[in-house]
């Protein structure tokens, strides 16, 4: 669920990861399992130029068109409900996704960047964005949110300040949300509780040290996604959960730049200490 900020499960994850690995069963099957893709569209219902002779409708019933043509399982679409300010008629984009069968979620009411804000102005941005959402979703589920450009705060104060708030407004009283408190329990605890998984969610678990899960991903005994091995090498380097717990570091960014030499296009990452912003 790569760039998903599902909050229910992205709490979780980023809390439970400290002691629980979910290993693959690519051992027990004898192969790799399959992947796995979470598909989603940001910025409904408006995001960038038109093309010539089509409207944001028009855009909408193509893509849904083609997700319906595709067989596509039920895909969040993430909302900014201030673009209907100026575009009223555009709420119909949001009722054909609806209509399609597919789910809608918190992507904040203005598109705001929490590392430009304070993270009271962000809190009011979500909360704003939540009438639309109701009215669309019904009983549906749309306590789903991605922050916008991705960022989570420039400061270990607005990240847990934003994600305190968040873990109340994407509805502190679920199940789910209960079960990410118990898990955190787990995480300091792991030696008196045995190693599960939701089935829904993995095929197997276990307890592993974040060193030893990644010796283990080595050895061929488990299979880790990159960013799973990666988040891990960083647990790793702390000798316990209240020290990794301690540690809230501000993530620069290193975005590409496009570079076109005689005919040919190419990526290049800056280095440290040159990322752009």
């Amino acid at each position: 669920m790569s760039g998903l900020i599902a909050m229910r499960i992205a709490v979780a994850c980023s809390v439970c990861i400290v002691a629980l690995v979910v290993a693959s069963a690519a051992g027990q099957s004898g192969g790799a399992p399959p992947s796995r893709v979470a598909l989603t569209f940001d910025d409904l219902p408006d995001h960038g130029p038109l093309p010539p002779g089509m409207s944001r409708v028009d855009v909408a019933k193509s893509i849904l068109g083609t997700l319906r043509a595709r067989h596509a399982p039920p895909v969040y679409g993430f909302i900014n409900a201030r673009q209907l300010e100026a575009h009223p008629a555009d709420e119909e984009v949001l009722r054909l996704w609806r209509e399609a069968g597919f789910p809608l979620g918190n992507h904040t009411f203005s598109h705001m960047d929490l590392h430009a804000s304070t993270s009271e102005d962000f809190e009011r941005d979500v909360i704003a964005n939540e009438a639309t959402l109701r009215s669309h979703m019904g009983a549906g589920d749309w306590h789903w949110f991605r922050y916008p450009y991705l960022r989570e705060g420039n400061t270990g104060d607005k990240y847990r300040t934003v994600r305190d708030m968040l873990a109340i407004q994407m509805d502190a009283s679920s199940e789910f949300l209960d079960r990410w408190r118990q898990l955190l329990l787990d995480t300091l605890t792991p030696a008196t509780l045995e190693g599960h998984a939701d089935p829904g969610e993995s095929e197997s678990g276990m307890w592993l040290r974040p060193a030893a899960a990644l010796e283990a991903a080595r050895a061929g005994e488990i299979t880790l996604l990159p960013p799973t091995a990666v988040t891990l090498g960083e647990l790793a380097r702390h000798a316990d959960v209240p020290a990794i717990l301690a540690r809230r570091p501000v993530i620069t960014p290193r975005l590409p730049k496009v570079i076109v030499e005689d005919g040919r296009v190419r990526l290049a990452l800056p280095q440290p200490g040159e990322e752009r912003t």
